[in-house]
């Protein structure tokens, strides 16, 4: 019967560190199920963190890629405005061209224009002075005829 507790006390001791072994790796589990939710749960606050910077990037790369298409159009708008500016000039220097090349062509009848136009001037100044010699030429013929007139008068006794 001795030997019978010493089976029996091998097994209590067999059983008790079977239970402390059992309860260190229920511990061990317990802690590795922590650090596993700690990772899972920081894994997840990356992801957001990370996922929240992504949509700020997008965010600023779409108001970027939206300042720099209303810059492209406003630059194509201000280039369409000065490529027009520059035709109306070339326009107005093809119209001067031109006039000056019909002026050109015709200068013997401007120039027979303008002499006529001097012809036709003259003549006025002509005639203006024409009537302006017939006026005091006709003064004079009066005055002479007034004068004759007094001195005949003059001149007879019974006045």
């Amino acid at each position: 019967m001795l030997i019978m507790p010493a089976a029996v006390y091998s097994a209590d001791l067999q059983q008790q560190l079977s239970n402390v072994a059992q309860a260190e790796n229920q511990g061990q589990a317990e802690q590795q199920a922590r650090w596993d939710e700690y990772d899972a749960r920081a894994e997840a606050w990356y992801q957001y963190r990370e996922a929240e910077r992504n949509k700020r990037i997008a965010a600023a790369n779409a108001r970027a890629k939206a300042r720099e298409a209303e810059r492209l159009k406003d630059k194509h708008r201000d280039q369409n405005y000065e490529d027009q500016l520059r035709q109306l000039e070339i326009d107005k220097q093809k119209l001067e061209v031109e006039q000056l090349a019909a002026r050109t062509a015709h200068e013997n009848e401007f120039i027979a224009q303008d002499l006529k136009q001097q012809a036709a001037q003259t003549d006025v100044t002509q005639s203006q002075a024409d009537a302006n010699r017939n006026l005091s030429q006709g003064k004079q013929a009066q005055m002479i005829s007034e004068g004759k007139a007094k001195e005949i008068k003059a001149g007879k006794w019974f006045n």
